[in-house]
């Protein structure tokens, strides 16, 4: 995990609720999270402005909380470590409330699409009073409310209109592989150990 943080690379988890069960994904999903944790905080030894970005994505991310590490701290912390953390969920009443504080003190600019009248009512506190619960809950299709962090201070929330998603690409999959092939270095062959046993010629072979 390491190398994947430090040297640009990618590690891609899929973790199958109906291969797995509910129970043993949540459990996989919150060791690779620990140990992507673990690698990040082990980048206090090296200078921060010689820590590449990172980014750890958390898909369904209300199943992976059992961590020994509070996700909140992590949140916190993660900036100094050069870590972006992006966590996608459903809905507010699937994450406990302390955390749902915690993201909101840490993403200190914040970009809203639409969303369900409840969690309408417990997000409008943040862009009050341009906006509205209805707003929220109301926003068109490629449209979002944001209330951006300049210089320091929280400007006033607004709306504003994004930009359609370009067609796919033929092939473009393919050249993003490529891509990443390049950029990612090719592990050096460990050397044999000297204290291993060699192994041994068959005499019978060589009599042969």
């Amino acid at each position: 995990m390491d190398t994947v943080l430090n040297d640009g690379g990618v590690c891609l988890v899929r973790i199958a609720q109906d291969a797995l069960g509910v129970e043993t994904a949540a459990l996989m999903g919150s060791i690779v999270v620990s140990a992507v944790w673990q690698a990040t905080t082990r980048r206090a030894r090296m200078p921060q402005g010689k820590r590449p970005d990172a980014s750890l994505f958390l898909d369904e991310a209300h199943h992976f909380l059992t961590l020994p590490y509070a996700l909140e701290d992590m949140l916190a912390a993660a900036r100094g470590y050069r870590l972006s953390i992006s966590m996608a969920h459903q809905n507010l009443a699937q994450l406990p409330r302390h955390l749902e504080e915690s993201i909101a003190a840490n993403a200190r600019s914040k970009i809203y699409f639409t969303m369900s009248p409840a969690d309408a009512k417990r997000l409008v506190r943040h862009v009050e009073p341009r906006l509205s619960e209805h707003d929220l809950a109301n926003l068109g299709v490629f449209h979002a409310a944001a209330r951006l962090v300049v210089a320091g201070e929280e400007a006033p929330a607004f709306t504003l209109r994004t930009e359609k998603l370009p067609a796919p690409v033929p092939g473009r999959a393919a050249q993003i592989r490529r891509a990443l092939r390049r950029r990612t270095p090719t592990p050096a062959p460990t050397p044999p150990d000297p204290q291993a046993p060699q192994p041994q010629a068959d005499p019978r072979r060589s009599a042969r």
